[in-house]
């Protein structure tokens, strides 16, 4: 199971990558891959599950993830206008 905290700013999606364990502690999960379907474009995560990805983003679009020794995993990502 992964805990994906995420920032969305003008052309930039971060953020965090976790492993949960039922009942245990959240893990930074090193070498994920992450990548935006719609625009093709993508990261590896560094040691604390942390990920970048720069470029032109059209919303909504699904993030994939995917880790040795877990389930992949999707989320859709919206823009909100605050």
């Amino acid at each position: 199971m992964f805990s994906v905290p995420i920032m969305l700013a003008q052309n930039t999606v971060q953020g965090r990558i976790f492993g949960e364990i039922e009942g245990g502690d959240k893990t930074p999960i090193f070498n994920a891959t992450v990548f935006l379907k719609k625009a093709s474009v993508g990261d590896q995560t560094d040691d604390k599950g942390n990920f970048k990805i720069s470029g032109k983003f059209e919303f909504p679009d699904t993030l994939f993830i995917r880790a040795s020794g877990y389930y992949e995993d999707t989320l859709v990502l919206k823009r909100i206008k605050i």
